[in-house]
């Protein structure tokens, strides 16, 4: 008789593999290889937070700086958001625009802290909500921050921070 072969799909998990074909099956016959490839999705964790002294450094707990006590808090209900590249990148004015689907959005949490669960392999590009009066100091504003998850590996804190602007004049370190 002719048969399919399916899997079935595990919470936390990407199938990264078509399903294979339907498959004839005679009396005595021996069928092998029947792949499926699996990956386990990931969590992508960071923290936002208020770099009050413009370092691009996060100083998590009370340093000394010009005889002050330094503690950069996290900043909650900020919006982070993942987006997924999808499609084909274009050339415009000499530059790539590459079409991106925000597949998920979380808002910081009281300490600054957020987590976007359950992301599978693909092409990613965190985004941050803007705020109005703040400038970004970590990581530098580039024009190509995606970032590819293809294997189980730790991506680390993908850290933002933000220095609020008091005097207009202010210029962060760079």
């Amino acid at each position: 008789g002719t048969y399919t072969v399916n899997e079935e799909q595990e919470a936390g998990w990407t199938q990264t593999t078509q399903n294979p074909a339907a498959i004839e099956i005679q009396l005595g016959a021996v069928i092998e290889n029947i792949n499926f490839g699996n990956f386990r999705n990931v969590n992508i964790t960071g923290f936002k937070w208020d770099d009050s002294n413009g370092d691009g450094i996060w100083q998590r707990s009370c340093e000394e700086n010009n005889g002050g006590c330094v503690a950069e808090t996290g900043l909650p209900d900020v919006t982070v958001a993942l987006g997924r590249a999808s499609g084909d990148s274009r050339q415009e004015n000499g530059h790539e625009i590459i079409p991106i689907e925000i597949i998920a959005m979380t808002l910081t949490g009281a300490d600054g802290s957020f987590i976007i669960s359950g992301a599978g392999p693909g092409r990613y590009k965190l985004f941050e909500e803007s705020k109005s009066g703040w400038q970004a100091t970590n990581p530098a504003p580039s024009i190509d921050s995606f970032f590819d998850i293809t294997y189980i590996i730790p991506l680390g804190d993908p850290d933002f921070d933000l220095l609020r602007i008091k005097n207009p004049n202010f210029n962060p370190p760079s």
